[in-house]
């Protein structure tokens, strides 16, 4: 069965619209991740960019920056066969603009 993406808002919060994240932090690095990678789970967050609450890290970026993401739930393989279900985010094409300016860097 193939994932169904969701589009996640943020909390009816004003977001505080930061201007810039700063670099080497675990948000600078989830972001840096979503841009190259175009979507990202919570275990590869935990095992290549040491963010083991990738759940609560996107709850953030929505709260503070007012990011968008997609969210869809799959399925991966498990220990021992077994199967484990987890959310994949990925970047609204609306917002891809605005997180290379947080990041500071230019379109390319």
């Amino acid at each position: 069965m193939e994932a169904q993406a969701i589009e996640v808002n943020h909390s009816g919060q004003t977001p505080r619209r930061r201007k810039h994240i700063r670099r080497g932090t675990k948000f600078s690095a989830v972001l840096q991740a979503l841009l190259e990678r175009g979507s990202l789970n919570c275990f590869q967050a935990a095992l290549e960019h040491h963010d083991f609450v990738l759940r609560s890290t996107i709850a953030t970026l929505r709260r503070e920056y007012g990011l968008t993401f997609h969210k869809a739930e799959e399925s991966v393989p498990g220990h021992n066969g077994s199967s484990v279900r987890c959310t994949r985010y990925s970047l609204t094409a609306e917002d891809r603009a605005m997180v290379l300016e947080l990041l500071d860097r230019r379109a390319a």
